[in-house]
């Protein structure tokens, strides 16, 4: 077995892991281009408003699926909040609504309220959630709604915040709710959390005046630029309607407006993410010929391979990414693809060490992923993780993008590396420190749940495997 040395294994902390394009403009005259810049557009090009639909709790198979195909219908998408989840789940509820145009979401486990459970619970509730479903589905989970949409406590007003920390820890970056100022609401920045104006018009049911009227009160705010979560409306909530031809009905007054993009949540948290987080580089010009680096958030870590869309300045009339010719509207817009390579994992699966045991005996691999085996070992004595993972395939594995999430006593959160391959035959023993601790005897009932998160390729494309492991809490001594 081979530990990582410190020169193959670097620690990145929380930040986006990014790649690079390379953009040309062409402009009319040689003045424009030394003058060029590009901006990032806050929606896809001639959008103006941003509509999704929440669904919450794990509906059953005729439930779920007939109301996709009704979204589907009237040219809605919509996103399922999902608890409790299996591989039938998956394959005969989340694939087919996810064939639809709809994403999948976490909603805790088992639906508790949050409020109410000690703070461990309340991650592994969170991440739990997240690994079984992206598990179950093989699609990338990275939105999130609240249980009974409840945050805050009486006797603990640190909550919402201990909240929004556990969802960010576990990967998961924005949500619709009720309240559009969610990110403020968690102790976010509204960079990092992405949110929605949602409203409800009756889950039993559905009135068409209610429908009107929030959409009216969501437009108003749109145009007023008064949302924190940016232009983005969200119908909900639950899958109680027992009408859905008149559910159909009543959206459809809603449906083909020009200037709507009709996505799901996943997609708009993506969408929002790129554009907070893209960094567009002037290079130089020659001629009538302008240069850009576009470094911007890889896909896996933001859930969904959603375009930008960006605004050259006056002039341009071409543009090319990494060879590939791209059109210009009258207004300079144009829509930047991600690069071809660079996918979302489309086999995910899910490995729990139960003993947390110790050596090569713990290896095991998902049965939809057998080429990598993975273990994780939570040593508390030392303060630190081990991950082991062995190639048992005849084909290199890589690169291994590698994320840890800890649970709130730890203060690093997630913690970031990279892994150039792993060969065939071969075993490596990554060790993590986790370094300082918080020392609020909150972060100390119950069972710490710790995971490794592998996004790696392999020759039929892009896989990721979640490594779990958890300990009993240890109660502080005081000496």
């Amino acid at each position: 077995m081979t530990t990582l040395a410190a020169a193959c294994w670097t620690a990145k902390g929380e930040g986006w892991r990014t790649y690079e394009q390379t953009l040309t403009l062409t402009f009319e005259s040689e003045a424009q281009a030394r003058d060029a810049a590009v901006t990032a557009l806050p929606l896809p090009v001639g959008k103006k408003v941003a509509f999704s639909t929440r669904w919450d709790d794990s509906s059953p198979e005729a439930v779920a699926v007939a109301k996709a195909a009704v979204l589907a219908e009237y040219g809605y998408k919509g996103t399922f909040f999902l608890n409790k989840v299996d591989p039938a789940y998956g394959e005969n509820v989340i694939r087919k609504f996810l064939a639809k145009g709809c994403s999948a979401g976490a909603h805790t486990a088992t639906h508790p309220f949050l409020p109410r459970i000690d703070h461990n619970a309340m991650f592994q509730e969170v991440l739990a959630n997240r690994i079984a479903i992206e598990s179950c589905g093989d699609t990338c989970v990275s939105t999130f709604t609240l249980p009974y949409r409840a945050f805050t406590s009486e006797t603990d007003p640190d909550r919402p915040r201990a909240i929004g920390e556990c969802l960010v820890r576990a990967g998961l970056n924005g949500g619709p709710e009720h309240f559009a100022d969610s990110a403020t609401k968690f102790g976010r920045s509204p960079r990092e959390w992405i949110g929605a104006l949602e409203f409800s018009i009756d889950d039993r049911n559905p009135q068409l005046d209610k429908f009107e009227a929030n959409i009216a009160r969501g437009l108003k705010a749109i145009a007023g630029n008064s949302l924190e979560c940016g232009p983005h409306l969200a119908l909900g909530t639950h899958n109680w309607q027992p009408d859905l031809k008149a559910f159909g009905e009543i959206i459809g007054t809603q449906a083909n407006h020009p200037d709507w993009w009709y996505c799901n949540a996943n997609e708009y948290v993506a969408y929002r993410l790129q554009m907070f987080n893209t960094a567009i580089v002037k290079k130089g010009s020659s001629g009538k010929t302008a240069i850009f680096a576009i470094a911007r958030p890889e896909p896996f870590e933001l859930g969904d391979c959603v375009p930008l869309a960006l605004r050259a300045s006056a002039g341009a009339r071409g543009a090319v990414v990494d060879g590939q010719t791209l059109t210009l509207d009258a207004a300079r817009d144009f829509t930047l693809p991600h690069a071809a390579a660079r996918q979302l994992p489309d086999r995910i699966g899910a490995v729990h060490n139960e003993d947390n045991a110790e050596g090569e005996g713990a290896l095991k691999a998902d049965s939809t992923l057998p080429a990598l085996q993975a273990a994780l070992h939570v040593d508390l004595a030392r303060n630190a993780l081990d991950l082991q993972i062995k190639n048992v395939s005849q084909e290199s594995l890589g690169p291994l993008h590698l994320t840890f999430r800890l649970p709130l006593k730890w203060k690093r959160g997630v913690v970031k590396g990279d892994l150039a391959s792993l060969k065939p035959g071969e075993i490596r023993k990554i060790p993590l420190a986790l370094g300082d601790v918080e020392t609020d005897a909150r972060y100390e009932a119950g069972t710490y749940y710790f995971a490794a998160q592998c996004d790696y390729g392999d020759a039929a494309g892009a896989a990721r495997l979640h490594a779990t492991a958890s300990v009993a809490a240890q109660v502080r001594t005081i000496e």
